[in-house]
């Protein structure tokens, strides 16, 4: 009879055991500190902040190809000129290209263009 009641309260031991160890963060989890999982993940988020600088939001400047020509800023330009302007962008501006009605040719030289002098750029015309 006695060994039975020490085999029950072990296997109660064992099972409080293992119920913290998984379910109350408890287990592998626990960080250098000693903490919980729970503070461990506020701390990885600060110290991903504090390692990384922070990145500016990339603004969008929309650039329409339109037959042969090309929209932006409310003016139609031609290639050269249209690349005079954009070449004048903040670094964290990035072209969108859209399409309305454009030549396959025209949308072609301009993205040659912008590869060319190191416009970033997005292709929203292709499917």
């Amino acid at each position: 009879m006695g060994k039975v009641i020490v085999a029950i309260l072990l296997i109660a031991a064992i099972a409080v055991a293992v119920w913290f160890f998984f379910f109350r963060g408890e287990g592998f989890g626990t960080g250098k500190s000693g903490t919980t999982g729970t503070d461990n993940a506020s701390e990885a988020v600060t110290s991903s902040q504090e390692a990384e600088p922070a990145q500016a939001e990339v603004v969008f400047a929309e650039v329409t190809v339109k037959e042969s020509a090309y929209v932006y800023n409310g003016g139609e330009y031609q290639l050269d000129p249209l690349m005079e302007e954009l070449k004048k962008l903040d670094e964290n501006t990035k072209v969108r290209i859209t399409d309305d009605g454009g030549l396959v040719d025209a949308k072609e030289a301009l993205t040659d263009a912008l590869t060319k002098n190191n416009i970033p750029y997005t292709d929203d015309t292709a499917v």
